[in-house]
């Protein structure tokens, strides 16, 4: 009997079906999701030299400064507002120890994904 089925992913009463990894859940021993950090370092700096140039072409009063310290201010929030949050699901099995079994940007899903494994786990 299938517990839980979408987007490509299987949890039934014996194993969980992972596109590339079939996992069998009497092998199971726990689950769990975590949240990658965004990347700050790479969007503050691009905007910190924006803003240098920007105030430099204010202060000289020179179009050549100001009009790439405002691209440079613009792609770097950009740059952070882009991010995608990266949510990944680790099982951690008898033969393999733990694995980086799913990795997706919405959470929610994981979260129902690993409910269906505990579910199984529980019903064996």
């Amino acid at each position: 009997m299938t517990i839980f089925n979408e987007n490509g992913v299987s949890v039934s009463e014996t194993a969980v079906s992972i596109p590339g990894q079939p996992i069998r859940i009497a092998d199971i021993r726990a689950v769990r999701t975590a949240s990658d950090k965004n990347r700050v370092v790479l969007p503050i700096s691009i905007s910190v030299v924006g803003l240098i140039l920007l105030v430099i072409g204010f202060i000289r009063s020179s179009g050549p400064f100001w009009v790439p310290g405002l691209m440079l201010v613009v792609v770097g929030w950009l740059a952070w507002w882009t991010q995608d949050a990266k949510h990944r699901l680790y099982v951690d099995t008898i033969s393999k120890g733990e694995i980086d079994a799913l990795v997706s940007a919405d959470l929610a899903f994981l979260e129902r994904v690993a409910a269906a494994i505990d579910t199984a786990r529980a019903a064996k």
